[in-house]
């Protein structure tokens, strides 16, 4: 049962390329660009497209799916511990690696390993080549509780990081007057949300 639904949510990702939000298209060519400067590896630039669209995206969105409005209550538990197998086997599919001896229950999926890689690897060259028109550009509705989690997910990631985004500030600004304005507009940001921010439930949005 693992094996099909897995196979099933992966074909799912296969037949929807048209449906993924068109910014996704300025995204992959500048990974691309900038992967393969570095590494010189068009390997290297799947599997970035891979942990990105995945790790961030996908797969957490497979295992927590109320969290990002595809469900209006958590799954009961026997579902969730069913979501989390998925999202695990389909993450170690996104590495394009066949699955190694730390969990037993992986080892008897290398048959759909072995068929689905290279189906992995062509996905991933059809999100790098995937072209969008004007008309096929449209706004994606996001949940209320979608949008503020994601915005207070972004603020917690400053608060963590506030020393290292000014260091950055003072690495890549390239006069005084723009680092003054980064610097300016983190104060304006802490300014308004001194404190980290706490997850937001339904009834609080």
């Amino acid at each position: 049962q693992l094996i099909l639904a897995c196979q099933k949510v992966f074909t799912a990702f296969r037949t929807s390329i048209d449906q993924i939000p068109p910014d996704f298209k300025e995204i992959f060519p500048s990974m691309r660009e900038s992967i393969v400067n570095k590494f010189k590896s068009d390997d290297a630039v799947l599997k970035a497209v891979g942990g990105f669209f995945f790790l961030r995206f996908a797969c957490p969105a497979i295992t927590a799916p109320h969290a990002y409005g595809l469900l209006e209550n958590p799954p009961n538990e026997s579902s969730q511990r069913q979501l989390v197998l998925i999202g695990k086997v389909i993450q170690n599919l996104a590495n394009m690696t066949m699955p190694g001896a730390k969990e037993e229950f992986m080892q008897q999926l290398n048959d759909f390993f072995v068929r689905n890689i290279p189906k992995m690897r062509q996905f991933y060259n059809e999100l790098l080549g995937a072209h969008y028109s004007d008309s096929e550009t449209q706004v994606v509705p996001t949940p209320d509780i979608v949008r503020v989690n994601g915005l207070g997910f972004i603020m917690e990631h400053i608060h963590l990081q506030t020393q290292k985004i000014r260091d950055q500030f003072d690495h890549e600004a390239d006069t005084e007057e723009r680092l003054n304005l980064l610097n300016a507009t983190m104060n304006e940001l802490l300014g308004q949300y001194p404190k980290k921010p706490k997850k937001a439930t339904e009834k609080e949005v």
